[in-house]
């Protein structure tokens, strides 16, 4: 078992999980290679990208392009300036150049909301975790504590021993 401290750990990561999920899941196109333009700057961390790759679970990186894994999941069927799915006979209408312009869908809002929770959930197991590793302080620490004791008690016994037979 590893003891890398898991990113969900970072103080308020979560925040920006959540804001990340939410301005991802609903923007138009994608994905993006900047997405410090659509978002705050992140209260985690230097940089959304550090936070990207930090979180491979939820966000898919290529190329320099950032999207959630879930929208890359489906076909690019969406036209941003329609503001919907197309349908199959107006895809095969399409020419090359439109084709390209065209995006993953945004999620439902109940897809948001499952991101949202297993980041939640991601985030208390890791706490949770955290404290397990924790365990063993409440016995190790007192029981160092008088193992020293035990130590330094023992060597003055010596030392008093020796100098009661040694001393002048």
């Amino acid at each position: 078992m590893g003891t890398k401290k898991s990113p969900y750990l970072e103080d308020r990561r979560l925040e920006d999980l959540i804001a990340a999920i939410q301005v991802m899941g609903v923007n138009p196109w994608g994905g993006s290679k900047d997405w410090s333009t659509k978002l705050d700057k992140p209260l985690s961390g230097n940089n959304w990208n550090d936070i990207f790759l930090q979180h491979p679970e939820f966000f898919r990186i290529s190329g320099g392009w950032i999207s959630l894994r879930w929208r890359y999941t489906y076909d690019k069927t969406y036209d941003v300036k329609k503001h919907r799915e197309l349908t199959d006979a107006e895809l095969a209408e399409l020419t090359p150049t439109d084709r390209d312009n065209l995006t993953h869908k945004p999620l439902e809002a109940s897809q948001i909301e499952t991101l949202i929770n297993t980041a939640i959930e991601l985030h208390t197991h890791a706490i949770a975790q955290q404290e397990e590793m924790r365990w063993w302080k409440p016995i190790l620490i007192p029981s160092g504590l008088a193992l020293l004791g035990a130590i330094l008690g023992a060597l003055a016994t010596l030392a008093g021993v020796y100098l009661t037979i040694y001393a002048p």
